[in-house]
């Protein structure tokens, strides 16, 4: 068959994929005539065979392959046992990948690749966001040039267990790999988990600027002290967890005398088109420019400024695909807790010019003061084509979702929203210069009238029970202390649950939920949690429960110790350590707010604060009871 395609086609590249659970494709001889990528499959610790594949030289005359990790680890599966399919350990094979030399990776989840039940709802999770923001800080890099730090020249002490393949677990393993760019204007280090690193900076090529990157938001803090020269040692230890509560972080080291980042072609300043008035949006050209946004609705958030009638939008790309797949168009929405909400207004599809500010004729009043959504979308042949310029930053502010262009829905599809500020704008008709002001507190607009499912939802019809009699306590309720229609899955390290009005508030006895299917002993447990609310998500740790034990298709309830205040909103949080997504699972009704929630967080302990997650319309059936003395 290989043969036949290389016959009929020979510029098209072939790759092959052999035996589980490690191999690549260089490693059958017979293979290396045939092919022009690598396949790596791997579910060890990756960077042992990425650094294979990098050392190796194969065919006459002896030359290197480009690889890629072709299979690893899945999300919400993994088929060999060793380790849970967490979030952490997705990203350790992710980065091990990456900064082993690899040319790019494939993203698997359990839902989406057999199309199994609820796969619809299983596209934006949680995995699939901090993949795209690993992509993201990779490819605005020049990965290309990247030369792994096997030897330990710059990284010369705190990096941790080497473990060759078959060895240590992806979960057991705490190797922290180097790469180097071959100018010496970059270093980029993956630490799985928090130590103290100590770096060569006569590695680097002029003055370093040092940065930590959160591999769970994409968000930069640059190092105090920096820029640092360029000479001897120095010592770097993360800040603590992540915002998410693992303990794993990028250190990035940049060289004053380069760039950290792929360069756009040059393009002139931004020029107000017509209407004279002030814009609002991002007007500068991004360092980095984006891929594969055909079909996929991406955007920034805004606050409005004053406020009034916008005449156009404006978007910076670089190359452009050629006719007829060079169209553009872009839309306002609402802000929806931090997402983009309700369809304000679109434009007729324009055509664009590549490198340069493109300007289309868009008619939008816009409220003063507000949080909106400048969303752009473009039928692009190619990834590599149509793709707006963006830079990193440490806000919420950036957003992206599918949907196929040529119309724009009422609601945009859920999506991803990251750091991430493009280079896009609006321009007033008057009223002069509008204060660029970003938001990183979205203002509320009221809720779509859609109503999703959670993110793991499973097959089947749920079997109805009575209304349960609440037993904790002898005090009020409060929460939702119905059995709701739908059997949730995937619970387990999922912190999920639905945000309350505390009533009269008071003092708390207990909290119950009511779950289908048990697992068996020792992974039937559960706790419960009690979190402020911050803008319409789980915000501060007030109160957690001790471990219980969870009963079949019933109501299980703990002790909790906790006073809510009249009239204030809370989040009641439920996680568990099943070992399958279809055991330990709350039943939930759809409702028309967004009241759900769902995150990851490994069961045994609760974070301080809880990590980014998704909000939806989701009531779980939780609730707390008072004291019987309020």
């Amino acid at each position: 068959m290989e043969r036949g395609i290389a016959a009929a086609a020979p510029g098209q590249l072939q790759t092959v994929e052999l035996n589980y659970d490690h191999s690549s494709t260089t490693d059958d001889p017979s293979q290396i005539p045939l092919v022009g990528l690598s396949w790596v499959y791997d579910q060890w610790p990756q960077y042992d065979y990425m650094y294979r594949e990098y050392n190796r030289t194969v065919g006459t005359p002896p030359h290197h392959l480009p690889y890629y990790l072709g299979e690893g680890d899945y999300e919400g599966e993994n088929n060999t046992g060793r380790d849970p399919s967490t979030p952490l350990a997705l990203r350790k094979q992710e980065y091990w990948s990456a900064l082993g030399g690899a040319s790019g990776q494939m993203f698997g989840n359990h839902y989406t690749w057999g199309f199994f039940a609820g796969w619809q709802n299983n596209i934006a999770t949680v995995g699939a966001s901090q993949f795209m923001t690993m992509s993201r800080l990779i490819g605005g890099l020049p990965w290309w040039t990247f030369v792994p730090d096997q030897g330990h020249s710059v990284m010369t002490a705190g990096y941790g267990t080497y473990s060759a393949t078959g060895g240590q677990s992806i979960t057991q393993n705490d190797y922290a790999p180097t790469v180097r760019s071959a100018d010496g204007t970059l270093v980029l280090s993956y630490l799985p988990t928090v130590r103290t690193v100590t770096m060569d900076l006569g590695q680097l090529a002029g003055p370093v600027t040092a940065q930590w990157f959160d591999p769970t938001t994409g968000n930069y803090s640059t190092i105090g002290g920096s820029p640092f020269a360029n000479s001897g040692s120095r010592q770097f230890t993360p800040p603590g967890p992540n915002a998410s509560g693992d303990p794993d972080w990028v250190l990035l080291l940049t060289a004053a005398s380069g760039s950290s980042t792929a360069t756009p072609p040059p393009s002139p300043p931004p020029t107000p088109p017509q209407g004279g008035g002030g814009t609002v949006g991002y007007t500068k050209i991004g360092s980095i420019t984006d891929s594969g946004l055909a079909n996929t609705p991406t955007g920034s958030r805004f606050l409005s400024g004053s406020g009034g009638q916008i005449v156009s939008m404006s978007v910076h790309v670089g190359a452009v695909d050629q006719a007829p797949a060079n169209k553009y168009q872009v839309a306002v929405y609402t802000d929806n807790n931090g997402s983009p909400g309700t369809l304000v207004g679109q434009s007729q599809t324009g055509t664009l010019a590549a490198n340069q500010w493109n300007t289309i004729p868009l008619s939008v009043g816009l409220l003063p003061n507000t949080a909106y959504w400048f969303i752009y979308n473009t039928n692009a042949s190619s990834a590599n084509l149509n793709d707006m310029q963006y830079d990193n930053v440490g806000t919420n502010q950036g957003f992206y979702s599918s949907y196929a262009f040529g119309s724009w829905p009422p609601t945009l599809p859920r999506g991803i929203v990251g750091g991430w500020e493009y280079s896009m704008y609006i321009t007033y008709a008057d009223g002069g210069t509008v204060t660029l002001t970003q938001t990183s507190t979205p203002t509320p607009v009221p809720s779509p009238t859609q109503t999703p499912s959670p993110a793991h939802q499973p097959p089947g019809t749920p079997t109805f029970a009575p209304t349960p009699t609440n037993t904790p306590g002898n005090g009020t309720t409060v929460g939702y202390a119905t059995i709701g229609s739908i059997t949730d899955s995937g619970l387990a390290n999922t912190p999920s649950g639905s945000r309350f009005m505390s009533g009269n508030g008071g003092r708390l006895a207990s909290i119950s939920v009511h779950v289908g299917a048990v697992d068996t002993p020792p992974r039937n447990l559960f706790q419960v949690a009690l979190y402020t609310d911050a803008g319409g998500v789980p915000g501060n740790l007030i109160a957690q429960t001790q471990n219980g034990t969870l009963a079949a298709n019933s109501w299980n309830s703990l002790p909790i110790t906790a006073t809510l205040l009249p009239n204030t909103a809370y989040w009641f949080i439920y996680n568990t350590n099943a070992s399958s997504t279809r055991f330990n699972d709350m039943q939930y009704d759809t409702v028309r707010t967004n009241q759900g929630f769902y995150s990851s967080y490994a069961f045994g302990s609760w974070p301080q604060t809880m990590p980014q997650g998704r909000v939806g319309g989701w009531e779980y059936s939780i609730f707390a009871t008072y004291a019987s003395s309020r």
